[in-house]
């Protein structure tokens, strides 16, 4: 399996911080037991390593996952997930 494009990558990571954007507090055990976190990490984690790679319009993509992670920073304590733009 090929390495997974830096816009595919930025879709996938925008799917999973909406889930923590809609889902309402307290998660349940179900909701937090089909969650999976890394998924969310470990992409951005390589995105912030091809930032050089990246044309104007992935950027921008880019900073708004920031933006929008920054926002929800309480949700993801309440939640104690890590959050990789720290």
């Amino acid at each position: 399996m090929g390495e997974i494009s830096i816009d595919r990558q930025l879709e996938l990571a925008s799917g999973i911080l909406s889930d923590v954007e809609t889902i309402d507090l307290p998660w349940s055990e179900l909701e937090i037991a089909g969650f999976d976190w890394c998924n969310f990490v470990g992409p951005i984690k390589r995105l912030r390593a091809k930032l050089d790679e990246m044309n104007a319009l992935q950027k921008a993509k880019f900073e708004e996952l920031r933006i929008r992670t920054n926002a929800v920073k309480d949700r993801l304590k309440a939640l104690d997930l890590e959050n990789p733009f720290k």
